[in-house]
This record gives structure tokens, sequence and C-alpha cells, in this order.
């Protein structure tokens, strides 16, 4: 909402207020968690307050010099919006003693820790404060993380969302002529937080001055489509001198006076951009809400390196704003280097494959177009491919399997979270001789910050003697693949760690990764995804794509299973190594993450085998907080795994993978298949014993059971 004043206090999360201030053009400011008497004063600045997640967690923050001042700022008309309230710092430390009609019961044992679609928030549709100007549900598609929600709420509060649970999961009420409003919400990832966070205070915002103009809403929608697009208000009560406005990257293309019951705002979009539907009274703003504009199609690359293992089968993703686009009468010609050329149709909408193996060396476009006829309705963004006269040292196979000079390789292996301050160089080398001891093969580590060429150089030497190959993460990457690439040890690069939490653009990404292939072709780039359905918004930064679910407390156990599967569907065909980042820490006393039993990390391990893993890495060694060898039980597995999948090896770099169905939740299978044997693997997430019937047999698991049959 243009020029809308919001005091953004931020807690743990310092990058969750980032984009806030882009989305709407609103004026944000920012505060530590510690600034309560700078805030204070400065209160009657801002139409709206937002505590952040984990503001004020175990500070014991002097609320009671402040809390008078927020409820007059409140009760004046401002607005505060507790987004994570699974906390006495966010809820009873601020306004508690306001009296029992402020007090909140938090239970934190709610069903939303399963993490599932069913077990996903429902956000009430019948509440105007939850339609206008945005549509608060159609956020909520998917599954937020969270484990709590209120119960026995004061009757002055009215329920927003529930959990499956039937509780309340995002509340409201008023105080005097303001709103407060407060979330039981933990999404992790920060784009889609703040894109939640903003459509509340929107409509929190407009329905305070729709009441105050004696107006109400009973429609607000603003097409994206390119082309001949229109919006549609529904105005109830009130209207005189209230407009609508539509403008498209700041500029006005349609305004109208707004009448009482259904207005339709025709208008055309012809350039890619922000749009924003404005309903006005003079100058003043009610209520706002803005769209980007969707292209008609977008075209997405799985590789950026191509190299003769896998020139002849790259895929391309034809993303299309209407099904309509995919059929006739419309068509998509593609072309390279404004020459056109055909790709062979996979099935699934929008998915092709070409052989770019004739190309000549060097960087190449790719683009794609949106005909109708004989009229071009749309080009895409171009793409860009660097065709290798040679198989990279470390490339990757057509079927996802990691090759080091033509070898087939299957990453075992263990992070250690080396740039920790808290950990020297020396707690890195024992890391090493940890993973040399027991047979581990790869090793996850950070390059220090003030760490010499020299210092990691020696570290790379001491590994490549032990056979182990190493994955770096440097906060200077250019300069350390610079130093480094030529080191044999090298097994690729990491070059940003969930950026899917961490709201980084998939245009930054993959400049990232053009980046670094200008430094060192010669090894791939390797990237953690939280949620594996955001790995599709990254091509072609998937060269080795990896997912880390830690479901230890707080989900079900087979999270690990429908994580991989996930990322496996996404990366089916696209010549990218899987790797399965496996739960092997936890901290003391921590909601979020325990320490899983043996038996828990040993059924993950098999989880992500069967879902198709192509590599398996062990967070962690240490980080800091958690240091494996003080926990033995834990420890002793882990030091057997490598052993254990150096016997099933061959299948799983040579054998061919096929998933197996089972008639029981819970419960996963997958067999491997060479020339002469075949491996079997079940795998029971549950804990019961449970008898499932796979390939006509009936089986006997005991609880978070693991059968290997060769």
């Amino acid at each position: 909402m243009g020029g809308t004043r919001v005091a953004f206090v931020i807690g743990q999360q310092h990058l969750e207020a980032d984009e806030f201030s882009a989305a709407n053009g609103w004026e944000l400011t920012r505060y530590r968690d510690t600034e309560l008497d700078r805030l204070a004063n400065e209160f009657d600045h801002y139409q709206v307050v937002i505590w952040g997640s984990l503001a004020g967690y175990e500070k014991n923050l002097p609320w009671a010099k402040y809390n008078q001042a927020l409820r007059k700022y409140i009760e004046n008309g401002g607005i505060f919006i507790v987004l994570d309230g699974n906390y006495d710092a966010a809820t009873t430390e601020i306004f508690g003693s306001w009296g029992g009609d402020f007090q909140l019961k938090r239970n934190p044992h709610c069903a939303m820790r399963q993490k599932d679609k069913k077990h996903s928030p429902k956000i009430l549709k019948a509440l105007p404060v939850n339609n206008f100007p945005y549509e608060l549900y159609g956020l909520f598609d998917g599954y937020p993380d969270g484990w709590s929600h209120f119960e026995s709420l004061p009757r002055q509060w009215q329920v927003l969302a529930q959990c499956p649970d039937g509780a309340a999961f995002m509340i409201m009420r008023r105080a005097g002529k303001g709103t407060m409003a407060v979330l039981a919400y933990a999404m992790f990832n920060i784009h889609e937080r703040q894109v939640m966070l903003e459509a509340l205070a929107s409509n929190l915002l407009a329905a305070q001055n729709l009441e105050k103009e004696k107006s109400g809403l009973t429609e607000y929608r603003l097409s994206d489509r390119f082309g001949d697009s229109g919006a549609q208000l529904g105005l109830t009560g009130n209207s005189a001198e209230i407009m609508a406005e539509v403008l498209l990257n700041d500029q006005v293309i349609a305004s109208q006076k707004l009448n009482p019951g259904k207005n339709e705002i025709p208008f055309a979009v012809n350039e890619l951009g922000k749009l924003k539907l404005i309903v006005k009274k003079r100058d003043i703003v009610i209520a706002s809400k803005h769209a980007e504009v969707m292209p008609p199609i977008s075209l997405a690359i799985s590789r950026y390196t191509v190299y003769p293992l896998i020139a002849p089968q790259i895929r391309l993703y034809v993303k299309a704003a209407a099904n309509d686009f995919q059929n006739p009468p419309y068509r998509i010609d593609f072309f390279v280097d404004g020459k056109p050329f055909a790709p062979g149709k996979l099935a699934g909408d929008g998915v092709y494959q070409a052989d770019f193996s004739s190309l000549s060396p060097g960087e190449h476009v790719i683009s794609a177009r949106l005909v109708q006829g004989d009229k071009v309705l749309f080009n895409t963004e171009p793409g860009k491919i660097k065709i290798m006269t040679h198989n990279p040292r470390v490339a990757i196979s057509p079927t996802g399997v990691l090759q080091i000079e033509g070898k087939p390789f299957f990453p075992i292996g263990l992070y250690h979270v080396s740039r920790d301050h808290r950990l020297p160089l020396e707690k890195r080398d024992e890391a090493l001789r940890f993973a040399a001891e027991n047979g581990y093969n790869t090793l996850h580590v950070s390059i220090k910050p003030d760490e010499s060429a020299a210092s990691f150089g020696k570290f790379l030497q001491a590994a490549q003697e032990h056979n182990i190959m190493i994955l770096p993460e440097s906060d200077s990457l250019a300069l350390s693949v610079q130093q480094h690439a030529a080191a044999p040890a090298i097994l690729g690069w990491n070059i940003g760690d969930e950026p899917d939490l961490a709201g980084i653009s998939a245009a930054l990404f993959q400049q990232r990764l053009r980046d670094l292939k200008t430094i060192d072709a010669e090894h791939p780039s390797y990237t953690v995804f939280m949620d594996p359905a955001s790995i599709g918004k990254y091509w072609p930064v998937t060269e080795m794509a990896a997912v880390d679910p830690y479901p230890v407390p707080r989900f079900p156990l087979d999270t690990v299973y429908k994580s991989v599967a996930s990322a496996r569907d996404t990366l089916q065909g696209s010549s990218s190594n899987l790797v399965a980042v496996l739960q092997g820490f936890g901290y003391e006393s921590d909601p979020i993450f325990s320490v899983p039993t043996s038996r828990q990390l040993r059924n993950m391990l098999y989880q992500a085998l069967v879902a198709g893993a192509k590599g398996v890495i062990f967070y962690t060694y240490e980080d800091g907080r958690f240091y494996l060898p003080d926990h033995p039980e834990l420890c002793g597995l882990i030091k057997s795994v490598p052993a254990e999948l150096k016997a099933l090896e061959a299948f799983l770099l040579h054998g061919e993978y096929r998933e197996l169905a089972v008639n029981s939740p819970g419960v996963y299978a997958a067999e491997w298949k060479t020339a002469d044997a075949t491996l079997q693997v079940l795998v029971n997430t549950m804990g019961k014993t449970v008898q499932p019937v796979i390939g006509g047999k009936r089986i006997t698991l005991g609880p978070e059971a693991v059968q290997i049959s060769k």
C-alpha cells in the first residue's frame, strides 16, 4: 500500500524483512528487538508494527517499561502483528499484563507438526478480512512449519485460521481503534513468509479503512495475464468519491469511479512488470493489491555447461500461464542462436528434450516463442548453454550418477561446519581423520574467511592422501575457486545453501553458476534446497542438487522419503545428481532438532536410497553446538555406514533402479538389478510392526525396520 509506514522488529531471522518494503512500496524501518526504547518513542510514526520471528526470544526484554506505549499506539488506530506467536516472548511478555482478555494459552503439540498437505492450516474463507484485497487461503496452499496453536481464547479474539486440530492458528482482535493479530506460524521460506505477511497486513489495513469510510468490499480481483486483462471490484455502502486505479510499473493504465455493486475495469498489459490495483478516496489509499504480470510462457534449461556425456538429452521446460498455450491453435517454436530447431516433446506438459551434440564449442542462446497462426504473441527471455568439447573431470551421467575421470562415484559423506568461530582448523582436520578412519569418501567443509590459500591447500592435500573428496563452501567463492580448482580432491563447489529458504532469486543464482563456470568448468555446483518443490525454480543450478529433510522430533520419519522422492521426480531426466542430506545431529532440549536414535537414522538412510538418492551426506560431525563423538550410539551407527554401503555399491552405481509398489502406508521399497543379481530394500518408517504385500508376498517388518536382500 503506497506510503504505508511499517516498523519491522527483527529477531533471529535477519532476512525476513528484506523483500517486504519493495512489494507494495511500503516505507519500512527496521528495528532490532533490543531497541525497545527507540521503538516506543516512535510508535506514532507507523501504521503497522510487525514483531518478527524469534524477536525477543530468550532475551527477557523489559516490556514492563514499554507495553503501555504499545497499547496506546494500538488503541489510537495502529496495527500490531506478531508473526511468530509460538513463544511467550512474543505474546505474554508483551501484552499479557493488559488483563485476562489479552492472555493466550498455547498448545505446543499441534497436528501441524506432521508435514504433509492434509495437515495444513485452514483459512476461514467466509471472513471478509481473509479475502480483501488478498485471498489469504491461496497463500496456504501447501503447509507451513508449525507446531503449536492457541486454546481457550478470550471471547474478544477472532479466529482467522484453524490448524488441523480445529484450534486457532491465526487470530486477531480489535483494541480501541486498532487491531492486533497473532500467528502461530513458522514457515522457514522467507519469501513465502513475506508474501503471506504482506497480504495479512494489507487486509487488516483495508478493513480498518473501509470501516472508517462505512464501506465494504465483496470482490477484489486483479488479473495478472499478459494481453487483454481486467480487474473486478465489488463495493457496498458508501461509494462517494471512491476511485479505483490500475498501475503497471507505477504508470496508471486504467482509472474508474466505483459504484455500489460490481465494477468491471478492463485494461491491456503489453509489458512484464508489477500491476497494482488501488482503491482510494481523494488521495488517501483505502486498499491496495499488487501482482506480477505472468509471461504467457517462460523457458528453463536443465543445464548450462553441456558436455558430450549429456549433450544428446538436455531438458527444456516451458511453463505456460494458461494450459491453452500448450495446444492448438497455439504453438511454441524454439531457436538456437536465432535459428529454428525442433526438440522432442516428452510426456508431461511443457517438457522437451533437445540434442545439442552437434553444436560448436562455446556459448549459445536458446529461446522460445509463442505463436498463433502467423502472429508472434510472445518471445521468452533467452537462456544460455555452454558447449564443452570434453567431459569434465567430475561429470554427471544421464542417470544422475557422478563420475570422476569417467569412473562412477557414490558420495558417502559428512558435514563439518568449519566456518563456525568456535571451531579452529584443527577440528576440521579431526573430522577428516574421522572420515578416513571409517571409510567415508566425501567431506563438506568451510573455508574460513581469514584462511590462507596455503592452509586450505594443505587440507586438500591431506584429503587427497586419504582418498576423500571435498565439497567446499566459501564467503569468497570466486577467489577460492581460482586458488583451488586444480586440486584433485575437489568434488564440486557449494555455491549457496538453501536459496529457497533465504529468498535468493533464481536469476542471482544462475549468474553465480555462470561465474563459477567461467573459472572452473571441471567441477559441478552443489546446492541444498530446503523445499524440493522449489528446485524447478532454479534451473540450471541443479548439477548436484541436495535436499535436507530433518524430521526428528517434529515430523513423521517418512518426511525423508517424501522429500527425496519429490526431488527425484523434479530432476528426472535432467542429468542431475541427487544428494540426501540426513539428520545426524540434534540439540539438547531443542523443540525443532533433537538427536535421532541410531535406528531412526539408519531408517532415514535407506529411505533416501529407496527414494532414488545418488549420494548421502550426514549433517554433521560438528557445528559449534553439536559434536558427534559426544553421542556414542549415533556415532557408532555413522561409523558403520560406509562399510554397509560399500557392500551395495555395485547396485547403487550400476544397477537399474525401480521403485516397488507397496500396499501399506509408511512402507517403501525399491530394487536395483544388475546383469547377474538383484538388490531389494524395504523400509518401514512406522513405529509399529506392519505386514505389507510386496510383489505378491506378505512380509513382516518390525517398527522402523529395514530389510535388505540380495
